[in-house]
């Protein structure tokens, strides 16, 4: 490799920095967003377990649902 084109594919000092202050946040948010779904999933999930009527169970698991697919 010829060290011109080297030198040019190199990361920017800035970015480098970027990065490595961006990228955890990204990742905890990420982590985040996937502990706020799964505890209100499981506490879904507990309501459809205990419900005494069939309609409790219907609202379970249409809230389970939009849960899901809106977050």
């Amino acid at each position: 490799m010829i060290i011109s084109q080297r030198d040019s594919s190199a990361w920017a000092t800035g970015d480098i920095i970027y990065l490595s202050i961006v990228g955890p946040l990204m990742l905890a948010a990420l982590f985040e967003w996937v502990l706020w779904l799964s505890a209100f999933l499981y506490c879904l999930i507990k309501v459809w377990m205990k419900a005494d009527h069939w309609s409790i169970r219907v609202l379970a698991v249409v809230m389970i649902f939009l849960f899901t697919v809106l977050r």
